[in-house]
């Protein structure tokens, strides 16, 4: 049995087909403004991170010798000075040291100002010789010059000048040899007195460094951060005690990986927000001050590097440990690249 369809009963096209079609025409081209719009509009770049905050200048406290702490003098978190002394050790044996030593260098510094004295009387002495050994010399002089007229005229025998030549000579010669003995032994016994006293000085020197080296001072201004310590606990030379502080300026410490290596320049601007600081708060405002070598490089780019940011200072309250976000201003770079970090 056969039908026969009319053109009037043939089923119509749906509209709802070509709604269809214009739509997936309108998301391709959405997609391709995308595309292009991606690749070919230029914004500010950035290079994201976290870090830490730290400060500046923070040296360690460290013991310079072993000893039993002796007083504490500093609080924790208190506000120090340069040369503050914070921690002092038991410094009694040193002190008693140091007293003999002081008196030691007294001692010998006496001695001299003794033998100078001395000295001073034994040259005053010499003069005194010295002169009277002149007027002898002058007679001496003297008399062999009457002997040598009279040996001309006949009157004086020639062993009688000889003895008189003899007597000028040693007249002339043999105080004077002893006076130079004199003066060269005390110049001698001097340089030893002052050598003892230089000996006695540097030892007075040496003890006061040790004295010193029991005392643990702030090297800088700053705020002092200690390691659980208590009076009477020995500590060994070289133990790190704390720490100090310069909250006047901090620094941020973060890792960026491997890719970004040639995006990173010194002095390059940066954003920071710290840990309790809204993301849509104005950020604080740094700048690269070192960016580090490349640690453990691998051929899947998987190494990273090091980047020290100077934070500008803002009046704000900042405290090393502090956990930060950065962005660190880069060159411009397409819409794409920023979305997916350069």
């Amino acid at each position: 049995m056969f039908y026969i369809i009319t053109e009037d009963q043939k089923p119509k096209p749906r509209p709802r087909r070509k709604r269809g079609r214009l739509i997936l025409a309108l998301i391709a081209l959405i997609i391709i403004a995308v595309i292009v719009l991606g690749l070919g509009l230029q914004v500010q770049g950035y290079a994201r991170s976290y870090g830490n905050v730290t400060a500046r200048k923070d040296p360690l406290l460290r013991a310079s010798q072993k000893g039993p702490i002796a007083r504490i003098l500093a609080q924790q978190d208190q506000q120090v000075s340069k040369g503050q002394l914070i921690i002092q050790l038991d410094d009694s044996l040193a002190r008693v040291t140091l007293t003999r030593a002081e008196k030691a260098a007294v001692e010998a510094a006496g001695r001299i100002d003794v033998f100078q004295a001395k000295c001073k009387l034994a040259a005053t002495q010499r003069e005194y010789q010295r002169a009277q050994a002149q007027l002898q010399i002058k007679g001496a002089k003297h008399k062999l010059e009457q002997l040598l007229a009279g040996k001309e005229k006949g009157t004086v025998s020639p062993v009688e000048v000889q003895e008189a030549q003899l007597a000028y000579e040693i007249a002339a010669l043999q105080p004077e040899q002893t006076y130079k003995a004199e003066e060269e032994l005390e110049k001698q016994e001097l340089a030893l007195l002052r050598q003892q006293l230089q000996a006695a000085q540097t030892q007075v020197e040496l003890c006061k460094q040790q004295l010193a080296n029991l005392q643990v001072r702030s090297p800088i201004d700053g705020r002092v951060v200690l390691n659980p310590l208590v009076v009477g606990e020995v500590v060994d030379a070289n133990k790190v005690l704390g720490r100090v502080f310069d909250e006047s300026g901090f620094t941020i410490e973060t890792k960026f990986p491997e890719r970004l290596l040639y995006f990173l320049k010194d002095g390059q601007e940066a954003d920071i927000w710290p840990t309790g600081r809204s993301r849509w708060a104005d950020p604080l405002k740094g700048k690269i001050l070192k960016v580090g070598r490349l640690v453990q490089p691998q051929d899947s780019g998987g190494g990273y590097f090091w980047v020290t940011i100077a934070v500008e200072p803002q009046g704000l309250q900042l405290y090393p440990g502090q956990d930060a976000q950065v962005a660190v201003h880069v060159s411009k770079v397409s819409l794409f690249r920023s979305i997916l970090g350069l």
